[in-house]
């Protein structure tokens, strides 16, 4: 939604009443704000927000999007340097949100992944680890036009779901909108830039975990530590050959 949900407004008021009669809950984006109380704090900061509300379109839970894009959201290092931010015109600075707790609907136990955080594993293991029992990614591809990188936006969410052992329910405004399965099948997979509905009531929602999910830190410790010992080795062959 391209405008401050939490704010009064005929955009509000619509999408609150369009969710009551449909009878439906609604998970959707919206640049939000908050006004922090600290000494010295500025007057409101941003978050990239996705608000969860119910079947009478009220407001139940939210999630602020934890990691953020580097000058698209947020000018590293511009809280200290701020001539950097000049650098960027049109910058907004948003802030991270802290809580990564599901968002609950029923029996679902949403862990919200925004945009490219779904490129990172640790997030999404985070999300597993904090009781969610599906994952829902929310993103905004327009930048990315009729490229390759929507699919390539994608399939590295197809990963998440399958490091996880959970399903992925991904909604694009361009594409590419797909429900992933947890063996990281497709169903229903949009085109780019094109209107679709799907209804799938049999989206699993699981709470076994998996080797990779255990084991996250050793897997990730163990491959570049195994990469760099055979890269040693490969050096040590060559370097006697040349002798």
């Amino acid at each position: 939604m391209p405008f401050y949900f939490q704010d009064p407004s005929d955009f509000s008021t619509a999408v609150r009443a369009a969710v009551k009669q449909a009878g439906v809950p609604l998970l959707a984006g919206s640049p939000a704000y908050s006004v922090p109380t600290e000494p010295g704090a500025p007057q409101y900061v941003l978050h990239n927000r996705a608000y969860l509300l119910n079947r009478g379109g009220d407001v139940v839970s939210w999630y602020d999007k934890e990691h953020l894009v580097p000058f698209g959201e947020y000018v590293p290092l511009g809280e200290w340097l701020p001539f950097i931010t000049k650098l960027v015109p049109g910058q907004f600075e948003f802030r991270p949100g802290i809580n990564s707790a599901p968002l609950t609907s029923g029996a679902s136990a949403m862990g919200l992944l925004i945009c490219y955080e779904a490129i990172f594993p640790e997030l999404a293991q985070a999300r597993v680890e904090s009781g969610a029992n599906v994952l829902v990614n929310i993103t905004n591809d327009a930048w990315f036009g009729r490229s390759s990188a929507p699919l390539q936006h994608l399939h590295m969410a197809v990963l998440r779901a399958v490091e996880q052992n959970r399903a992925i329910i991904r909604s694009t405004n361009t594409g590419v909108s797909v429900v992933i399965g947890p063996d990281g099948s497709l169903k229903a997979p949009s085109e780019l830039f094109a209107t679709l509905v799907v209804h799938d009531p049999a989206v699993p929602l699981l709470t076994e975990t998996t080797f990779y999910h255990e084991h996250m830190f050793l897997i990730h410790t163990a491959f570049p530590a195994l990469g760099l010992v055979l890269l040693t080795l490969a050096w040590l062959k060559w370097g006697r050959k040349q002798h």
